[in-house]
């Protein structure tokens, strides 16, 4: 099942590909006429949207899928953690399930919910933006962005502080990033020549290195301020002692299983022989009448040839 989480965003991604389409061609009067007027599929474009088989693909399995994922899985998680709203301590509910709703508070256990259409709306930002050119995509993009930043923002539903801390942290960086990159994408006359234009990306791209190197920074400094370092420093006090008294019965055990190898190989190699020697039986003694008769015999036939 966690597995099956992981694979959201690709899957609504193929989903809501089955609905994107962008136009090619106007009308246009006499003498030029128009090859491609209309809205075409951006995964073929040779086919008009929502005509021939583009059709069949969108509502036979488009539109099942977006009910799937933007209406029944969020409200499905919704509706199972409301169920199991006073059993979510229970040892197998938390073995199964407990990836919903483990890092979030109490209060906020659906969030899992929040997520699945945070990430419908991101995806969509991106798959239906190419119809609106690089530049307003990317506004589109910054525009969800910031929602789900407000969205964090106000419910706080990590359980710990630290994780709650990372996510908006993650998000704020991806904004700035992305309003950075705006700049790069001018929309309207350009009044900077070449040198100006050089020198603003080289000022923008080193503030967007370090807003990006501070984050790494938070990060690792969040990591570093959840480790306990008085008990890693007594365990690394304690390592060698530990190792000293442990290092002589490690040798005396692997001498024994030295001088016990040469046994252990001459079973294993050779199972059956050691099973009949150990099972063989002695034969019965040959009584002496026996031993006559088979004398006389081979004397009658010695003296037969």
């Amino acid at each position: 099942m966690v597995a099956a989480f992981l694979f959201i965003p690709s899957v609504a991604r193929t989903m809501l590909s089955l609905f994107a389409c962008v136009p090619l061609d106007k009308d246009s009067s006499e003498p030029y006429c128009a090859a491609a007027v209309g809205r075409y599929w951006v995964l073929d474009m040779s086919q008009q949207c929502f005509e021939g088989y583009h059709a069949a693909w969108a509502f036979a399995l488009g539109i099942p899928l977006l009910f799937v994922l933007a209406v029944a899985l969020p409200l499905g998680i919704s509706l199972f953690m409301w169920h199991n709203r006073h059993n979510l301590t229970m040892p197998c509910l938390r073995r199964h399930y407990g990836f919903l709703y483990r890092q979030y508070r109490p209060s906020c256990r659906y969030w899992e919910a929040v997520v699945v259409l945070q990430t419908l709306l991101l995806v969509a930002a991106g798959v239906f933006g190419v119809t609106l050119g690089p530049y307003y995509q990317a506004i589109v993009m910054n525009a969800a962005l910031a929602f789900v930043f407000a969205l964090l923002w106000v419910a706080r539903p990590h359980l710990h502080q630290q994780t709650g801390t990372v996510a908006l942290q993650s998000i704020a960086c991806l904004l700035l990033t992305g309003f950075a990159a705006l700049s790069f994408l001018p929309y309207g006359v350009v009044s900077l020549d070449d040198t100006q234009f050089e020198t603003y990306g080289v000022i923008m791209g080193v503030i967007v290195l370090l807003v990006n190197l501070a984050f790494l920074a938070s990060v690792l400094w969040q990591l570093i301020n959840l480790v306990d370092w008085s008990q890693w420093w007594a365990g690394m006090r304690a390592a060698p002692q530990q190792i000293a008294r442990a290092l002589p019965d490690c040798c005396l055990r692997w001498k024994q299983s030295q001088q016990q190898q040469p046994v252990e190989l001459w079973h294993d190699i050779l199972p059956t022989a050691s099973r009949s020697i150990k099972g063989m039986k002695r034969s019965p003694p040959v009584k002496s009448t026996d031993a006559q008769q088979v004398v006389a015999d081979q004397q009658q036939s010695t003296a037969r040839v």
